[in-house]
């Protein structure tokens, strides 16, 4: 089993879990009440627990959707500290020696090609 739950539906149960509704998740993230009842129901699947109570037309989480929001939350609010320290202006750049390199020139291939490119041509000769 793989150990990441779908990303994508973390995103949304933390949305609809912080509004406490579904309609409100959808319209914040752009997408359909559908597709956010749908993510919640793959997580809730995935995770083989209930995050949410349903009554009527509204949600409220379960002591165990409480406890994963807050967790849930801390993970997402590293992963926001780690770009945003990425994407600074005064960020450091990779020094040229790191950069991938084409490869060199195999017989008649030019240094550009990969080697499958290579292979794949019928006018490489090696």
């Amino acid at each position: 089993m793989n150990t990441y739950p779908p990303l994508n539906a973390l995103r949304i149960f933390e949305s609809a879990a912080r509004l406490e509704s579904f309609s409100a998740a959808a319209n914040e993230l752009y997408v359909t009440h559908g597709a956010v009842s749908k993510q919640i129901k793959q997580l809730e699947e995935w995770l083989a627990v209930k995050l949410f109570e349903r009554t009527g037309g509204r949600v409220k989480l379960t002591d165990t959707g409480w406890r994963y929001l807050v967790q849930v939350q801390d993970g997402l609010d590293l992963i926001a500290n780690a770009t945003s320290q990425i994407l600074q202006p005064d960020r450091q750049r990779l020094p040229p020696s790191t950069l991938p390199r084409p490869l060199p020139a195999i017989g008649s291939c030019q240094g550009w090609l990969s080697f499958a490119s290579c292979f794949l041509m019928s006018s490489c000769i090696w």
